[in-house]
């Protein structure tokens, strides 16, 4: 039995290693991460006041006393802009030791723009044109988790979603948004999709008016077309039924074959 507690004495969790998937720091992590909310990059567990890593052996007393562990939950560090670059930069060479590395620092995997200090604010204020005008949120920039939904890199992916990545937050212009789930299904990439379905991605977004049903099969990748169907996403109406068998004739016995009138 291993007993865990926080920084101020109080009981975080009595752990047995049957309740881990492996008996290793790691594996304690993400079973505390149910408990106390935070990924298991944000934790450290230490024993005798030394840190141990996530690869360390787990092993308990052959008596009946539990395993003193002490628990501590970080707070994201400081992003700067050289911490996004090397981020993006290791997703877009598909690192996965690397991002593992940066994400224990552990880096906030929503933060894709440098943070700005209160003087830095009041300088861009000052700086300003008071005659430029612009709609500030017309562009957003690209995610982490959707820079790894476009590499194909589903370790990544699995890695980012773990550390609390938003699996919804769009990116690009406004007015033709793109998701994490949108790239996956245009691009094909069937784990990935996996992934986000499990995590439960919105699946309603439009992509130029279409579903992301009729966009996966369009494309040709009528097995992410079904894996959406087997999760709950329907075509509305008749003649998006039509268009999706005409793409994937396999996902005909899946879909309805009535529709109420428009």
């Amino acid at each position: 039995m291993f007993q865990v507690t926080g920084v101020s004495g109080q009981q975080v969790a009595r752990a047995r290693i049957q309740d881990l998937s492996k008996p290793v720091v790691k594996s304690l992590k993400q079973y505390l991460a149910n408990i106390c909310g935070a990924s298991r990059f944000r934790q450290r567990v230490l024993r005798h006041g030394s840190i141990l890593e996530d690869g360390d052996g787990l092993v308990e007393h052959d008596s009946a006393e539990a395993v003193e562990l002490q628990h501590v939950v970080l707070p994201f560090c400081r992003t700067s802009l050289a911490d996004v670059r090397e981020l993006m930069n290791a997703i877009h060479r598909r690192d996965v030791p690397k991002v593992e590395q940066i994400l224990q620092r552990p880096q906030d995997p929503n933060q894709n723009e440098p943070e700005r200090s209160d003087h830095d604010t009041e300088s861009i204020l000052e700086d300003e044109d008071p005659e430029c005008e612009y709609e500030e949120h017309a562009f957003e920039l690209l995610t982490f988790l959707g820079a790894a939904c476009r590499t194909g890199d589903s370790d990544i992916v699995r890695l980012l979603i773990e550390a609390g990545a938003n699996v919804d937050r769009s990116f690009g212009n406004e007015d033709a948004p793109q998701t994490p789930l949108g790239i996956a299904c245009t691009l094909g990439h069937i784990e990935i999709v996996c992934l986000l379905l499990e995590a439960g991605a919105y699946t309603a977004l439009r992509i130029d008016g279409q579903s992301l049903l009729v966009v996966a099969a369009e494309h040709g990748h009528c097995q992410v077309a079904s894996l959406l169907v087997k999760a709950g996403v329907l075509p509305r109406e008749l003649l998006e039924r039509m268009a999706l068998v005409r793409h994937c004739p396999e996902l005909e016995h899946l879909l309805p074959l009535s529709y109420p009138e428009p």
